[in-house]
């Protein structure tokens, strides 16, 4: 009852504390109160504080600066708004800088694909114009003094000239010459091969004229008269002249143009002509030349994006290019914009970061000079700032400190009421702390409570058997933070004083245990007297006996008389058994029955611990109630087994095991199972009498759990799963 009245107690100051304290309700809170009040009160010696000597220490240790400053926490803000803007405008304009490569490369292709057309229409014309001069008149009958002064006349103004061979390759007419002038052999085998063989005009890859003393471009037409081929009728053109088809392109001053014969002479350049002219192609460029856009490095060393075409009458290479530098130009200047605009924003940011730092880091260090005035159990002044937020947490705590000061005066009101009761119900209540040494004790410990405080338990008990029971109490708190509770004897015979012990956890604010709130109640009047109330049960259970017995006898009778002899038997074993039953309940210090002892009376009579009976399962008490109804199912399914199951026969054996366990809830169920094995086939009844009412019914209505009773092929099964606190004591 004493213990019933500490737990009221208790729960009651604790729900006062959460009521009075609110947000600041804990253990260490009220604690420190109830050390403020024996402060006060002179209770307090040198030796109690010894243990919180590290205290300043530790709450100068909470206002140690951390984190990251509110600078760089804007900064960063400002910056997660910017730099994703400057990386998207880098994306959008390497995108667009790809779409101008793109563009570019098209534009390049065309220019080779144009320049391919001009020079190839310029080729046709000459051919056209060689094959008109082929058949002259003059030519046929001939007269070449007068076809020497038409082809000068025609054609010189062209700035073409026309030069007249024999099948032997010496040279008859020459408009680079004077007509009459000498005229020097000249041998084209090549040429004079190719047109010999198709007898169609032919245009030459760059040669080196005899007479023009330079590179040019020749183009060839057989001239046949009488059905027989006569000679070869030559034009020359000058490079230059292609080279003006070229700048008739009207090309951005980066971009050039550049035309190849067929064996890789360069024919004609856009750029720099007079020191490339004649000179061949390095094989890397050659293989560029194949058509389409390509990246090389041109003769300038220079790297460019190239595109190529091959005219159908020559069989010569045009190409376009542009450098790569000018192809991405626009690019990187946009970039240098895009890279100078941000960095511009995040120094912006910077800057307001400052300035917005200081304006509220200013009301922030203001409410941190007001909690000094709370600890100091002061009421902070309003604060008057431009950031509102501020203000209004300083308004929360100046009325947190003005609600904190009257619920701290409620608090000593509540703890002196707390000692009057502790006093009238002679309880004790004690706090120990890391060091196991006592750092509180309330008032009615009496005059000894100045010798506990700064103590442990092995500076206040002599006899080491009184002492290892309250140490390994006091422990198993440290080590698992759960509730311990125990009975303490001190002396021994008459002088033997009980007393009943609680211990519960007190946490830190990081959740470990600091120390250990007791309640220590005083048993020994209440001890006395349940011996005196033992005596009486096992009187009163002697005397039930014998009126049991009576009753199986008059019982007995009866039935004899009426021929149920069976029915006699039986209904006098389960009398006897819950004579047995009561015993053991009245034998129990508490009223309750251990299990295992349960079970070895009620199988006694059918069979031993040992091969036939295997007991298995933890030391469990049960309540008065759960062990009446299962000695009585247990004694029924022994006579079952007996008469009809595994104990019928040598080889028959039954398990009985029990188990404590959590079910998903974290509630603690008891599971008990009935297992027989070794016995003959077992057959279901037709329908269940008195005993599998007693079984099944009976039992899972007394114990509020489910009971099952399984007739499996080698052997019954019984099954009971109740909650805990309804079974165990």
């Amino acid at each position: 009852m004493g213990l019933n009245i500490a737990r009221f107690l208790l729960k009651s100051f604790a729900a006062g504390n959460a009521r009075l304290l609110g947000p600041y309700r804990g253990i260490p809170v009220v604690f420190r109160s109830i050390k403020l009040a024996q402060e006060d009160e002179g209770l307090l010696t040198p030796e109690s504080e010894a243990g919180e000597s590290a205290a300043p220490e530790g709450r100068e240790a909470t206002r140690a600066p951390g984190g990251w400053p509110l600078v760089a926490l804007l900064f960063l803000f400002g910056a997660s708004l910017i730099v994703p803007g400057v990386v998207a405008s880098g994306l959008l304009l390497y995108r667009d800088s790809q779409i101008r490569t793109e563009q570019m490369e098209r534009r390049l292709e065309q220019v080779a694909d144009d320049l391919s057309k001009d020079i190839g229409r310029e080729l046709g014309l000459m051919l056209a114009t060689l094959s008109v001069f082929a058949g002259s008149p003059q030519l046929a009958t001939g007269e070449l003094q007068a076809f020497h002064e038409l082809a000068v006349e025609a054609l010189h103004p062209l700035g073409l000239q026309l030069l007249y061979r024999d099948l032997g390759g010496q040279q008859l007419m020459n408009t680079r010459r004077p007509w009459g002038a000498a005229l020097p052999r000249s041998d084209q085998a090549e040429i004079d091969a190719a047109v010999r063989q198709t007898l169609k005009p032919h245009v030459s890859d760059l040669i080196v004229g005899t007479v023009a003393g330079g590179p040019v471009v020749t183009l060839t037409v057989p001239v046949h008269y009488g059905g027989a081929l006569r000679g070869f009728l030559h034009m020359s053109v000058d490079p230059e002249r292609l080279l003006a088809i070229m700048r008739g392109q009207k090309l951005p001053t980066e971009w050039n143009t550049i035309l190849v014969d067929r064996k890789g002479v360069v024919i004609a350049r856009l750029q720099r002509h007079d020191d490339f002219v004649g000179k061949p192609l390095p094989a890397r460029l050659q293989a560029t030349l194949d058509g389409g856009v390509t990246r090389s490095i041109n003769l300038d060393n220079v790297e460019m994006l190239r595109a190529s075409k091959i005219s159908p009458i020559s069989g010569w290479q045009v190409a376009a290019g542009v450098p790569v530098s000018a192809a991405r130009a626009q690019f990187i200047s946009n970039l240098w914009s895009i890279a100078g605009a941000g960095l511009f924003l995040l120094l912006m940011a910077l800057g307001l970061a400052v300035v917005v730092a200081r304006l509220i880091a200013r009301p922030i260090r203001q409410i941190a000079g007001f909690a000094t005035l709370v600890e100091e159990e002061r009421i902070p002044p309003p604060l008057r700032s431009p950031v509102r937020e501020a203000n209004e947490v300083a308004a929360a705590l100046r009325l947190a400190s003005e609600r904190l000061s009257e619920r701290t005066r409620e608090l000593r009101e509540t703890l002196a009421r707390f000692n009057a009761a502790l006093r009238g119900a002679d309880i004790v209540v004690f706090v120990q702390g890391r060091d196991r040494r006592i750092t509180w004790i309330s008032e009615s410990a009496g005059y000894r409570a100045r010798n506990f405080v700064g103590k442990r338990e092995e500076d206040l008990v002599d006899e080491p058997d009184e002492r290892a029971g309250a140490i390994a109490l006091r422990e198993k708190v440290f080590a698992t933070g759960q509730p311990q509770q125990g009975e303490l004897t001190t002396g021994k015979g008459e002088a033997a004083r009980h007393y009943r012990q609680r211990l519960e956890a007190i946490r830190d604010g990081d959740g470990e245990v600091a120390g250990v709130l007791g309640v220590s109640v005083e048993v020994t009047t209440l001890r006395a007297q349940q011996d005196r109330n033992t005596m009486l049960v096992r009187e009163l259970a002697h005397r039930s006996k014998n009126l049991l017995a009576v009753v199986q006898a008059i019982a007995g009778e009866t039935l004899r008389s009426a021929g149920a002899d069976e029915f006699m038997e039986r209904f006098g074993a389960r009398l006897q058994a819950l004579a047995l039953l009561q015993d053991l309940v009245v034998s129990g210090s508490r009223g309750g029955v251990e299990l295992g002892q349960l079970v070895r009376t009620q199988l006694a009579p059918f069979a031993e611990p040992g091969k036939r009976l295997e007991i298995a399962g933890p030391e469990v008490r049960l309540r008065p109630e759960a062990a009446n109804m299962l000695g009585m199912a247990l004694h029924e399914l022994a006579t079952n087994a007996t008469k009809y199951g595994c104990l019928s026969v040598p080889e028959g054996a039954v398990l009985i095991a029990w188990r404590l366990e959590p079910d998903p809830d974290g509630a603690q169920r008891f599971r008990l199972t009935w297992r027989e094995s070794g016995g003959p086939p077992v057959v279901k009844p037709a329908q269940g009498g008195f005993g599998s009412r007693v079984v099944i019914d009976m039992t899972a209505a007394t114990l509020n759990g489910r009971v099952t009773l399984d007739y499996l092929a080698d052997g019954v099964v019984w099954q009971v799963d109740a909650p805990a606190t309804i079974v165990v004591d």
